[in-house]
């Protein structure tokens, strides 16, 4: 062979092996390549599954929130059965109570600032078909025409058609929500008891208290 043809086998050789080191390291780059998309894939599972569990104890803590806020609600407010009706009783104090002000002093003991008129404390929370009453909603009533009407009155749901409210000679008293006198005049729900809600809740007051 010419001396042309020895210079031509030597640079294939040293070409094949300058590709074949190099073999590895592109085999190492998508190895890593491969690891990593592997990692990503598990990172965005565990987040979706942190995500999911959040989303869950949110769901859990709104519930429990509600039923533990209306169970103390009407403990206390048994606390007051039969104590005298006045219209018009002064705000955050026991000695009596018109039914928005029984309303107002009960809820705010679970630090849920209502307004003092039960017209105006019909516009707050969220509105609850009657067939989805839970304790602790409020019902709202009128005195005119039956479902009609100003709304005038409002009363606690207390479970088992029963209502918490004060009116006239009885005072703070236990009402059936299904009898006509109270039925007849129901006007709307609404349920203010949600955890989730900043405009609604706030921490207690404690001066408000007696």
């Amino acid at each position: 062979m010419t001396l042309l043809t020895y210079r031509r086998i030597a640079v294939v050789a040293i070409m094949t092996v300058a590709l074949t080191g190099m073999l590895p390291e592109h085999t190492a780059l998508a190895d890593s390549a491969n690891s990593g998309s592997i990692t990503s894939t598990r990172q965005t599972q565990q987040t979706d599954s942190n995500t999911e569990a959040q989303q869950t104890q949110a769901t859990y803590t709104t519930n429990t929130y509600t039923a533990q806020a209306a169970s103390n609600i009407l403990r206390k407010g048994e606390k007051y059965l039969g104590t005298r009706y006045v219209f018009g009783a002064k705000s955050f104090q026991t000695r009596s109570f018109d039914c928005s002000s029984l309303v107002q002093y009960l809820f705010n003991q679970e630090g849920v600032d209502l307004p003092r008129t039960s017209y105006e404390q019909a516009k707050k929370g969220t509105h609850i078909k009657r067939s989805a009453l839970q304790k602790g909603d409020l019902i709202f009533f009128s005195s005119g025409r039956p479902g009609k009407g100003k709304i005038t009155h409002v009363a606690i749901y207390a479970g088992n058609n029963k209502i918490l409210h004060t009116f006239g000679k009885p005072g703070v008293t236990y009402s059936n929500l299904n009898s006509d006198t109270w039925s007849d005049r129901y006007v709307t729900a609404r349920r203010v008891l949600l955890h989730n809600n900043p405009h609604i809740i706030h921490t207690p007051e404690s001066n408000y208290y007696n």
